[in-house]
């Protein structure tokens, strides 16, 4: 034993004997006599309930005033009259005669003894107190020093709380708490000290932390209560937030040794103005526990418990000290209690001396290792954490197995506490990842392994005791630990905006802690739940701003494992699932939200948009009824204008069908589908497809929106119905309508024409379309109603076609290019417009593979298959990639089909129908020649276009200016060349001197009255420039007898030479015949030099309607602009003028017309063109005979 033990114990036996003297009798007689004393020791009771016991001796006077309250001696005042023994009293010789002044003490209770702790931290130990009973009551009061009392109801003491060197000092504040009074208010005051108040009703401290009005305090009803008043930073109340910044808390009663937090530290700030205030309250303690120094943690009250024993919780050895009141556990007690306030003072260096002595009394195992856990608590509460903590974990390491268990619960004690700490610094991640190791293994070290099965008896024995001793020493609960600590982690998580971990924590706590115990935190975990649900809202929909919607989701899952009847929860979360296509997921989110609000459209909303996208799309139309219903019989109005964000499944089902029967107007008859290989007429189309899942699709989709969707809808029904056609050239037997009605064309024998119908659906199906059209079998050839729609409309079923396939039976798999010029199929009538009619073709071979193994989408854009179909047709390449049905340019429109052959010689005429864009009723039977007329007469019927008349070769029996065969046509047309503009100019120059003004203007009037030309009933009316034959001589020809040729000389004309098969009546001046022979201009109106209105060109289509503006009117004009303008006007009609008899002066194709008796004529076809030319251009408007004839 050191000489500082053998001092200190040499110093209490001084106490000892000096008491005793002074008591003139020994303290063990004072403690046993049943009567009163021969001594002066008294016993009084004063008016508010203290005691006065009073030691009087010959050298010296001790009074100590106190009171018994539940098992505890509280000390209130002691009082020392000049002392002759000094040291333990005294510090110095000088002060022996000093009066200590009145102050409160703290003063513990331990056993018999009363231990009182001066300032100077040295220690009175006074034992056997006589019973309160036991004392006289004679003494006068006035005999005892005059001491203040306080009223001892409700005493309230805050002290600073001393965990790290990060703390806010103040010096103790006392109080006194009455029912009804003001409540303290605590908040934020520059220029002031706390203790400046201590007459008022106010606490301030100065640092920026608080609110000016932070916190109050009051009584009820015995009770004490804390409450935040809307601080900006918060209150804690034994580590847990009491209420949000800014809101105000519900009242939280304050217990004696509780913790009171106010505010949270600044970061970067040491100063004190930058602090929290960490206050331990003390209540009805009055002087116990209490400091002057102002910078030490006071020790929790502690009680008669002693330090526990070595085995099974018996304790003889201090059984014995309770009879012989010198033993060493006093000194263990006092040296301990010693420690523990030098380490509160920061003097750890005398600590640990007062550790070691106490140390040196321990006479065994159990107890050397609880003061070795003592004094590193000890050394944990002066800030020493880790050491603390690494000394904790050494005596784990080294002691018995008997006490390694202790040395655990310390250990995570101790890491729990600190976790606290790191807490009430602000950092709160470090915090909660401290927090959950440290409950791990608090779980896996103290607590039972289900949180229902109890901890084994034997265990709890044995703990007892050692966690008594901690919880009188230290204030501990260890009952509470593990609620404590996961409380603190869950906050831990959410202020480190941990929030998923949160909602963890607070599950696995909650569901951890027994039935019982749950209502104590059930305002906790509502004040909780609430504020983390909303934080786990809010990130939510943060996650979805950002597009991280798997965040998302985990975010509103965290928050529904805490609320799991908030409906917008669930509803975000399904939204979020039906982006991530966790369908299964969204769905059961969307059953939720219409289990929890059943009245509501929401839930209803959300399923159908789920069963939508897995395409479950009859649930998914009856799911959005029914919310059509909720929203038609909604109270709420607003709720009720919502209706018109969709549509009525009546309504979107009659625009589907608009769309259908738009898009079939120009689709076949009838039609193959390709899947099912039978043959459907329209209808069935129709029923297929509303049948089928495309249709309930698109429904689907309509009725979730305000308007009707008519793009949509097209686009949907044109894929749907878009089908392909077939070009190919017949062969023999093919298939025919009565083959494949009512059958499966994939289940027919796969031979010949069968089999290339067969390949050519699937080719059709494989392409991804439904249904395919081949004009062997999909017309019925015996309805001639139908076979005539069928003729007229087969270029519109080409031409709006999504695919033609285009089959070269002919073309071998290992052909060279130009074998597609040399297939049949490239000489057939039909082919033109099977080729010129579609904007998308595809070649096949013979065994359907692709021709030139060109695997492009579109063959027309193909260059090599383009050139190679130009060279063989004439066809300019323009014309065949992007082809414009319509009567312009129809001469050479006829030449492209002059070479063409047909099976049925009408089908010549009737396969240009569609290229010419005419409707005219099909005749088989009418022959050739009538066929090919009609359609003649149509074209220049209805376009005035009198170039069909440019042919040579044999009149047809339809009208003598028809050709009766397309092969007329195979020679070019009339292309004379025009007049260069130099010499148009030289010409008009020449004119505008020799030629009145007035003649040309009659003329240019009379030819631009001239009508078109009108064609009907095989009658041609035709405006034309004649020129009267004169004289007409047969030539001596080859052939004579079949072929005749004439010298022909007319008004006006350069004599001419012409070739026909007709045998004509010679004439001449001198030998006149009766009829009439006429060489004729057809009259043209290009050669007015007019612009051509009929198909304007596309950039004149593009000119915009801001850039057209009315011409100015005459009245805005001027008299001199007027002048001028209409010499201008006169001065170009007149330049039109001369242009034209300039271009009547140059050579022409003529007509040679016979007169017939009824006045009519008829042309004289000839083998050759006949180009006129007239004599002089400056007698032209004196030659000019403009008529109309009627030509048959």
């Amino acid at each position: 034993m050191g000489a500082t033990s053998k001092a200190n114990k040499a110093r209490l036996r001084n106490i000892q004997s000096a008491l005793s003297r002074s008591h003139k009798t020994t303290i063990e007689d004072v403690s046993d006599s049943e009567e009163e004393s021969d001594s002066s020791c008294s016993d009084s009771e004063d008016d508010i309930g203290f005691r006065t016991l009073h030691f009087r001796g010959t050298a010296q006077d001790v009074i100590i005033k106190y009171r018994h309250s539940a098992g505890y001696l509280i000390l209130h005042d002691l009082y020392r009259q000049p002392c002759p023994f000094g040291a333990p009293f005294c510090a110095d010789a000088e002060e022996k005669h000093q009066t200590l002044p009145n102050q409160p003490l703290p003063a513990y209770l331990l056993a018999s003894q009363l231990l009182i702790v001066l300032p100077d931290s040295d220690i009175i130990l006074l034992q056997a107190l006589p019973p309160a009973t036991e004392l006289s009551r004679t003494t006068p009061i006035n005999d005892v020093p005059s001491i203040a009392t306080h009223p001892l109801t409700h005493r309230i003491c805050l002290v600073p709380y001393v965990d790290s060197n990060h703390i806010f000092h103040f010096e103790p504040i006392f109080r006194n708490l009455t029912d009804g009074d003001t409540p303290i208010r605590i908040g934020r005051l520059s220029g002031h000290s706390a203790l400046d108040a201590r007459s008022t009703n106010e606490i301030t401290f100065e640092t920026r932390v608080l609110s000016r009005l932070h916190a109050e305090i009051w009584s009820d009803n015995g009770n004490i209560y804390i409450k935040d008043t809307k601080s900006s930073s918060g209150t804690f109340l034994n580590h847990v937030h009491i209420s949000c910044p800014g809101s105000e808390s519900a009242p939280y009663q304050l217990k004696d040794g509780d913790f009171v937090q106010l505010g949270v530290d600044y970061q970067g700030g040491m100063e004190d103005i930058y602090k929290s205030v960490r206050i331990q309250i003390e209540i009805g303690r009055d002087f116990a526990q209490s400091f002057s120094t102002g910078d030490i943690q006071p020790c929790s009250h502690v009680t008669n418990i002693e330090l526990s024993s070595d085995h099974g919780g018996t304790n003889t050895h201090f059984q014995e000290s309770r009879q012989e009141p010198g033993s060493c556990s006093s000194f263990i007690k006092g040296y301990i209690f010693k420690g523990i306030a030098l380490c509160g003072k920061q003097r750890l260096w005398d600590a640990m001396e007062a550790f070691d002595l106490a140390l040196s009394f321990s006479n065994h195992n159990r107890m050397t290792v609880e003061i070795l856990l003592i004094k590193a608590i000890a050394l944990f509460n002066s800030s020493r954490h880790n050491e603390a903590i690494r000394r904790v974990q050494d005596l784990a390491a080294t002691c018995q197995s008997s006490e390694t268990f202790q040395c655990h619960i310390v250990d995570s004690y101790l890491h729990v506490q600190r976790a606290m700490i790191v807490f009430d610094g602000g950092h709160y991640s470090e915090a909660a990842d401290q927090l959950t190791a440290g409950i791990t293994t608090i779980a896996d070290r103290f607590l039972c392994p289900t949180p229902y099965e109890p901890i084994p008896g034997e265990l709890m024995h044995n703990l007892d005791g050692f966690m008594d001793t901690f919880t009188e020493f230290f204030g501990w609960d260890f009952g509470s630990l593990w609620q404590t600590a996961n409380q603190r982690r869950c906050e831990a998580f959410l202020c480190a905006d941990r929030v998923i971990e949160a909602a963890g924590s607070h599950q696995y706590m909650m569901l951890m802690i027994s039935e019982a115990v749950k209502p104590v935190y059930h305002e906790w975990s509502a004040a909780f739940k609430y504020k983390c649900t909303s934080r786990c809202v809010t990130k939510g929909d943060e996650a979805v701003t950002a597009s991280n919607y798997e965040m998302a989701v985990e975010l509103y899952s965290a928050g529904i494992s805490l609320d799991s009847s908030c409906e917008s929860l669930f509803t975000r979360r399904c939204k979020a699932n039906l982006t991530r296509r966790l369908y299964t997921e969204a769905l059961d989110d969307a059953e939720k939200v219409i289990q929890l609000s059943p009245s509501s459209y929401t839930g209803y909303k959300l399923k159908y948009a789920v069963l939508h996208e897995v395409q479950r799309y009859d649930e998914a139309i009856e799911a959005l009824k029914t919310m059509l219903f909720k929203l038609d019989n909604a109270i709420d109005p607003k709720i009720r204008e919502l209706r018109q964000q969709y549509v009525s499944p009546s309504e979107a089902h009659d625009t589907i069908q608009r769309a259908i029967h738009i898009q079939l107007e120009n689709a076949p008859l009838r039609l193959i589908n390709t899947f099912t290989g039978r043959l459907c007429d329209r209808q069935t189309q129709i029923n297929t497809f509303i049948k089928s899942e495309k249709y309930k699709e698109v429904l689907s989709s309509l009725m979730a929106h305000a308007t009707l969707q008519t793009e949509l809808i097209k686009a949907i029904v044109t894929e749907y119905f878009s089908w392909v056609m077939l070009s190919h050239r017949w062969e023999n037997k093919e298939p025919r309508l009565h083959d494949i009605q009512d059958k499966d064309v994939y289940t027919l024998t796969p031979l010949g024409t069968v089999a290339k119908l067969q390949t050519f659906c699937k080719t059709a199906r494989d392409a991804g379309f439904r249904w395919a059209w081949s004009d062997t079998c999909c017309i019925d050839q015996s309805n001639n109603f139908e076979l005539q729609e069928s003729v007229n409309s087969m270029f519109v079923w080409y031409r709006h076609s999504a695919l033609t396939i285009i089959y070269l039976a002919d073309v071998l798999p290992w052909s060279e290019p130009g074998a597609l010029a040399n297939s049949t199929w490239n000489t057939r009538g039909w082919t033109v417009q099977e080729f010129l009619a579609p904007h998308t073709v595809r070649f096949y071979r013979a065994d359907w593979t692709l021709y030139l193994d060109d695997r492009s989408p579109n063959h027309k854009t193909s260059l090599a298959i383009m050139q190679e179909l130009e060279d063989s047709t004439g066809i300019d390449a323009q014309a065949l990639i992007a082809f414009r049905p319509g009567m312009r340019g129809a001469r050479e429109k006829l030449r492209w089909a002059s070479s063409r052959v047909t099976t049925l010689q009408e089908d010549i005429a009737y396969s240009l129908f569609g290229i010419f864009h005419v409707h005219l009723p099909v005749i088989y039977g009418e022959k050739r020649q009538n066929a090919l007329g009609r359609l003649l007469q149509e074209i220049i019927a209805h376009s005035g276009d009198i170039t069909p008349l440019d042919w040579i070769g044999k009149a047809s029996e339809f009208n003598s200016c028809l050709p009766a065969d397309i092969t007329s046509y195979k020679a070019p047309p009339c292309m004379l060349s025009s007049l260069p503009e130099d010499e148009m100019k030289m010409s008009v120059s020449m004119l505008r001197n020799t030629v009145s003004a007035e003649l040309t203007s009659k003329l240019y009037t009379l030819l631009d009255n001239l009508s078109a030309p009108r064609f009907a009933h095989s009658r041609l009316q035709l405006p034309c420039i004649v020129f009267p034959i004169t004289e007409l001589r047969r030539r001596r020809g080859p052939d004579p007898e079949t072929c005749f040729t004439y010298d022909i000389k007319a008004d006006g004309l350069q004599g001419l030479l012409i070739t026909s098969e007709d045998k004509l009546i010679q004439f001449s001046p001198t030998r006149p015949t009766q009829q009439t022979f006429l060489l004729v201009r057809p009259w043209n109106r290009h050669d007015l030099g007019l612009p051509d209105f009929a198909e304007p060109d596309f950039a004149d289509d593009a000119q915009s309607v801001d850039d057209w503006t009315e011409p100015v009117s005459r009245t805005d004009r001027s008299v001199r602009g007027s002048l001028v303008d209409s010499k201008l006007a006169d001065s170009e009609a007149r330049l039109r003028e001369l242009r034209l008899v300039v271009r009547l002066g140059q050579s022409f194709g003529a007509l040679l017309l016979a007169q017939q008796h009824g006045g009519e004529y008829k042309r004289v076809a000839s083998d050759h063109l006949i180009i006129a030319k007239v004599k002089d251009m400056a007698s032209i408007d004196d030659t000019m005979d403009i008529r109309t004839l009627e030509i048959l």
